[in-house]
């Protein structure tokens, strides 16, 4: 999935900005220092589109090697932008269906989230959720589980 596919363009929503400081030779500073009229008014501006250009071109590769989730990152931003607080925090009835996971991906190798939502008899989005944002308690459990275009890869059993 491309992450800027999604209906809303994150440029849309007023995000707030983080200021990041950085180290670089003196042969990207003058390219950059060269760059200040042409892709941007500030070093700051440059460097920052210059980030946004490599992210759009890499999305893929984001997503495929480094396992980062760029859709379910825009999908936080954009619901923080909004006032809408994502809840993180995990309830009784999930942990427990946490518990119940190692049982279904003791011997499954890639399931459809769908799949795992019927057999625990839980709504598509709580396993999704427990998936993406739990990854840390999905480990203490021996878990190590990746969600990828509606799947579940379970990376304990994949031959990648």
């Amino acid at each position: 999935m491309n992450p800027t596919s999604d209906s809303i363009d994150l440029s849309e929503l007023d995000l707030s900005k983080e200021r990041i400081t950085v180290n670089i030779d003196k042969l990207d500073h003058e390219i950059i220092t060269n760059l200040i009229g042409v892709m941007g008014n500030s070093k700051s501006a440059i460097i920052a589109q210059i980030i946004k250009e490599w992210i759009n071109q890499n999305s893929e590769k984001m997503m495929n090697t480094w396992e980062i989730d760029l859709a379910g990152i825009k999908r936080q931003i954009i619901a923080e932008a909004r006032g809408i607080e994502l809840e993180k925090e995990l309830k009784e009835y999930e942990l427990s269906i946490i518990n119940k996971l190692p049982e279904i991906f003791d011997s499954v190798e890639e399931i459809e989230l769908e799949e795992v939502a019927d057999l625990l008899g839980v709504n598509l989005l709580t396993v999704r959720k427990i998936i993406i944002f739990h990854k840390k308690k999905l480990e203490n459990v021996g878990l190590n589980l990746i969600y990828k275009t509606g799947t579940i890869i379970n990376k304990n059993l994949s031959k990648d």
